[in-house]
């Protein structure tokens, strides 16, 4: 089995990049973070994440779809 660490501290998750195996990534999602999202700071997730989001909790998805920022309109970094 594999391990990939995720330290948080203080509110703030961090992924250990040395413990992630080569052609993967790992995001994650702070849906306490993502609650307010008035400010000038928009999160940028991949299609896998917002489709998981808009299933998860539909007001922030409602919320992230008024701002452009849904799997179906997913534009790539």
């Amino acid at each position: 089995m594999q391990t990939i660490l995720i330290i948080v501290s203080g509110g703030v998750a961090e992924v250990v990049e040395k413990t992630v195996p080569r052609g993967m990534s790992v995001e994650i999602i702070d849906f306490d973070n993502l609650q307010d999202l008035s400010g000038p700071f928009t999160p940028k997730f991949s299609r896998l994440a917002l489709k998981y989001i808009e299933r998860e909790d539909k007001h922030l998805g409602d919320r992230l779809k008024s701002l452009g920022k849904t799997a179906d309109h997913f534009v790539p970094n």
